[in-house]
């Protein structure tokens, strides 16, 4: 039986995997979609800087919008290093794969040369080339 954390964490988690593959299949959207957010965040500090009555309430302006703005660059970084950690996980599954298919040509190839040799003995048994040699002289060769 799973508790209600676990629940909760396995359905946060598999958010998180959707939102990763979809930030690493569409990383032009997310780029847009926050240079858009620190657009909007600028620009509100603009609207809420004018109209700041006093420097203290200029100082809080300022502070929040600068809690905001490293929470959004945190969210970005956030995900853009999951989408390279998804992207150096199928690099490491390609570099696998590649071992693993040099291995088995390295086998094959091994393969090949011990069937050829063996077909070279096998030749030599069937017609050497003294009895190749011998029918040539006969025909006039």
């Amino acid at each position: 039986m799973t508790s209600w954390h676990g629940l909760i964490f396995r359905e946060s988690s598999l958010f998180w995997k959707n939102l990763r593959t979809f930030a690493f299949n569409n990383k032009t959207i997310f780029e847009a979609f926050f240079i858009a957010l620190y657009s909007a965040e600028q620009f509100l500090l603009m609207m809420f800087s004018y109209k700041a009555e006093n420097v203290q309430e200029l100082g809080a302006i300022i502070s929040v919008f600068a809690i905001i703005v490293l929470t959004t660059f945190s969210f970005h970084k956030l995900l853009m290093e999951s989408r390279i950690k998804f992207l150096e996980n199928q690099v490491a599954e390609v570099n696998g794969d590649k071992k693993t298919l040099e291995e088995e040509n390295k086998t094959l190839k091994m393969a090949h040369n011990d069937l050829l040799h063996g077909m070279e003995i096998f030749s030599k048994d069937l017609n050497p080339k003294s009895i190749y040699i011998k029918n040539e002289k006969r025909r006039g060769r």
